[in-house]
């Protein structure tokens, strides 16, 4: 695949889609992910495998949960989205509190 704006924002809307709206996390990380995966996320551990994890207990506990996608930002080597679930609360995986709206 070629390393353009629209090709790494399809790579980042299918890692989402296929981690979340599908349910299949490790396909997503075997797929998408390199080596090490370093998550932006407070309450959740970096890694492949705690990736998978983390959405795996998100998905299980939201069985109807559905993330639209809003904004992609996929310059040079940086692909970026901002998902959004629409729920009015989520409780985080581990237990950090609700996510904000």
């Amino acid at each position: 695949m070629t390393n353009t704006p629209d090709s790494n924002k399809a790579v980042v809307r299918d890692f989402y889609d296929l981690a979340f709206n599908r349910r299949q996390p490790a396909e997503a990380v075997a797929k998408h992910v390199g080596n090490y995966y370093r998550q932006h996320d407070p309450g959740a551990a970096d890694g492949r495998e705690a990736s998978v994890e983390f959405v795996s207990v998100f998905t299980d506990a939201y069985p109807g949960l559905n993330v639209e996608f809003r904004r992609f930002v996929a310059e040079r080597p940086r692909r970026r989205a901002q998902p959004s679930c629409p729920r009015a609360e989520r409780p985080r995986p581990g237990g950090n509190g609700p996510l904000p709206p």
